[in-house]
């Protein structure tokens, strides 16, 4: 006995995500999008689960929680005024003569 070809792809990760960003529009025919697709109401509500959670720890802050930035403004003041420009030395010209 052979196995007969399924009509419908695979369901790989990007049709997955298509499938779950078509079935978030309000007048979304959710049957009929899960009929093309070949999978179950059980299977949406898995991939809808799966995604949901997955954004939740993409969106999460890694590192250390509560910690307040720096002012970094008030630490540069301690440390004085950059050098003027002025007071750097002259660099030789490239329009100068050299002796050859």
């Amino acid at each position: 006995m052979t196995k007969a070809k399924s009509t419908t792809p695979r369901l790989t990760a990007q049709r997955k995500l298509e499938l779950y960003l078509a079935t978030r529009a309000p007048e979304a025919p959710i049957g009929e999008l899960l009929r093309q697709a070949g999978v179950h109401l059980d299977d949406l509500r898995e991939i809808e689960r799966t995604i949901e959670s997955a954004s939740l720890a993409a969106l999460k802050v890694k590192g250390r929680h509560g910690r307040l930035p720096t002012d970094v403004s008030r630490a540069g003041a301690r440390l004085g005024a950059p050098k003027s420009v002025a007071a750097l030395p002259a660099s030789r010209s490239t329009t100068e003569n050299v002796d050859a």
